[in-house]
């Protein structure tokens, strides 16, 4: 995926899949979690649209625990 990224000219800081995966985000939206290969739980906010996207792997290797809390957190 970081491939494709900088070939559309997204620039990397780091070596971290956590920009990678934002990068993605950006370019693709949801899409992009069709070119997460491995392990991976995701919680992403999304400023623009004001939501929130869970994702976890295929398999659900790595688990993903949430909350909806009375205070709104």
């Amino acid at each position: 995926m970081k491939v494709e990224l900088s070939a559309l000219d997204y620039l990397f800081r780091t070596n971290s899949d956590t920009e990678t995966i934002a990068h993605g985000w950006d370019a693709w939206g949801e899409g992009c979690l069709d070119r997460l290969r491995g392990q991976f739980a995701i919680a992403l906010w999304d400023e623009r649209s004001e939501t929130l996207m869970l994702a976890r792997d295929r398999l659900g290797e790595k688990p993903l625990y949430y909350a909806n809390c009375p205070t709104g957190r």
